[in-house]
C-alpha cells in the first residue's frame, strides 16, 4: 500500500492524557489536524453517500473557527502525480488553504517525489510558512513554527534525529512506520498518513485519505486532552467560497483542454451504441432507461466534462484512437454498450463472425472501484441493468 510508504507522522510528546490535578482554568487549544488530500479535491463517485472534499472541508473549519480560537494543520499528501493537472490542484488547494487560515502546513516526501514545481505555485498562495524537513535558509520552508502556543516541527525521516529533549509539542515525522518504534516511550501520540477515513487506533491517530475526514484535538496545558474523528458527510453543507475556488479550477481545466493529453495507447474500433439499436433493439431500449445512458451527461451538470480524473468512466474508448475525442464524437459519449463489452465496429460489421465477451464483475470494479463506488456490490447493481 503505498500510502505507508512514506509514512507522515505527528507524534505528540508527553504520556497519556492530561493528569486529573489539571487546572480547570487552563485555556484550552483545538487544533483541526487534515491531511492526504492526494489530489481528490471534491468527492468521486456514483454511489452515495460519498464523503470528503474540500469544500465540505471548508464548511468545518469555518464552523469550529467562530466558536472560538482553532488552530488547523494539514499534514501534507497533497497530490498524487506528476503533471499540469496536479499543479493546478496544488494551486487550488494552497489558495483554499489561504483563504481559510490555514496555521501550518508540511508537505512529504511523497510530495516532494511528485516534483518542486508542482508546489512552487501553491507555498506563496496559503500565506503561511510551510514545514519540512528540509528547510534551508531564506526558504519558504521552516523546520519549526508556534501554533497557538503550540510548537510544532518537522524532522527528517532517521528517528534518531528527533531530539526528544527539546520541549516541542507535535513533531511531524516524515520517515517510514516501523522507525517510529524508538519513539512511542517518548511521545504520547502518533499521527500518521494511512488510506481510507480518519481512524483513532489507540495512541496513533491518521486524518486518512482523499479528504473524506479530519482529526480535532484539544490540547491543556500542552497535554492532549481529547481526539476526535470528523468525517465529511454529504450531509454537510458545502461551502460557498471552496465553491468558487474549485468552480475556477474546473474552468482552467476546461480551457486548457487537458483531456485532449490522455495518452491514445489503443487503436481498438468503436461503433456506438446506436449501431447496436438494429439487432438489439430491447436492450437498447433498456440501457436508455439506466444511468449509463447519461453518464457524460451528469459530468456536463457537474462542470467535469473536460476533467480527465472523470471522463474515462463516463464515454466510450477515451484511451483509444477510435474511441471518444472530446467534443468531436457525441456517439461515444455516455457509458456505451462498448464501455462494458469491448470495442465492437468489427461486430458491428460482421456479428456472425467476430462475437463480444459477456460482462463479468472484473469489467465494472475497472470503474467501480472502492474509492469512487463504496457502496458497490456487483450483484445487486447488475440486477439493474442485466439483459
Amino acid at each position: 500500500m503505498k500510502w505507508l510508504v512514506p509514512t507522515l507522522a505527528l507524534s505528540i510528546l508527553g504520556f497519556g492524557f492530561a493528569p486529573s490535578l489539571q487546572s480547570k482554568s487552563a485555556k484550552d487549544v483545538t487544533i483541526i489536524i487534515s491531511g492526504g488530500a492526494r489530489g481528490h479535491l471534491s468527492p468521486c463517485g456514483c454511489t452515495s453517500p460519498m464523503s470528503g472534499g474540500f469544500k465540505r472541508l471548508a464548511t468545518l473549519v469555518r464552523d469550529l473557527k467562530s466558536k472560538g480560537n482553532v488552530y488547523w494543520i494539514d499534514t501534507g499528501d497533497i497530490i498524487d502525480k506528476p503533471g499540469r493537472q496536479s499543479q493546478m490542484k496544488a494551486e487550488t488547494y494552497g489558495e483554499l488553504l489561504g483563504k481559510l487560515g490555514v496555521d501550518a502546513v508540511a508537505y512529504t516526501r511523497q510530495d516532494q517525489l511528485q516534483g518542486a514545481g508542482l508546489l512552487a505555485a501553491a507555498v506563496p498562495l496559503t500565506k503561511r510558512d510551510w514545514l519540512s524537513p528540509n528547510a534551508e535558509p531564506g526558504s519558504p520552508t521552516k523546520e519549526e513554527l508556534v501554533v497557538g502556543g503550540i510548537s510544532v516541527s518537522a524532522t527528517g525521516e532517521e528517528a534518531a534525529k528527533i531530539d526528544i529533549e527539546r520541549p516541542t509539542d507535535i513533531v511531524l515525522f516524515d520517515g517510514s512506520k516501523s522507525a517510529l518504534g524508538s519513539l512511542k516511550k517518548a511521545h504520547r501520540m502518533e499521527v500518521f498518513a494511512s488510506e481510507g477515513i480518519p481512524t483513532i487506533d489507540g495512541s496513533k491517530i491518521s486524518p486518512g485519505s482523499n479528504l473524506r475526514g479530519v482529526l480535532v484535538a484539544t490540547f491543556r496545558d500542552h497535554w492532549l486532552v481529547s481526539v476526535k474523528t470528523v468525517l465529511l458527510e454529504s450531509s454537510m453543507k458545502e461551502d460557498a467560497g471552496a465553491e468558487k475556488i474549485y468552480r475556477n479550477y474546473l474552468l482552467r481545466v476546461t480551457q486548457e483542454k487537458l483531456i485532449t493529453g490522455v495518452p491514445k495507447d489503443s487503436d481498438a474500433d468503436y461503433a456506438g451504441s446506436a449501431s447496436c439499436k438494429s439487432c438489439h433493439t430491447n436492450i437498447y431500449n433498456q440501457f436508455l432507461k439506466t444511468k449509463h445512458s447519461t453518464a457524460y451527461r451528469s459530468l456536463v451538470k457537474e462542470g467535469h466534462q473536460a476533467d480527465p480524473d472523470c471522463v474515462a468512466c463516463h464515454v466510450v474508448g477515451l484511451n483509444s484512437t477510435k474511441g471518444f475525442w472530446y467534443e468531436k464524437t457525441p456517439g461515444l459519449a455516455q457509458v456505451g454498450c462498448e464501455s462494458c463489452h469491448g470495442a465492437g465496429r468489427e461486430h458491428a460489421r460482421n456479428p456472425r463472425v467476430f462475437h463480444l465477451p459477456k460482462v463479468e464483475e472484473k469489467t465494472c470494479v475497472t470503474c467501480h472501484t472502492p474509492s469512487n463506488s463504496p457502496s458497490f456490490v456487483f450483484k445487486s447493481f447488475w440486477k439493474k441493468i442485466k439483459h
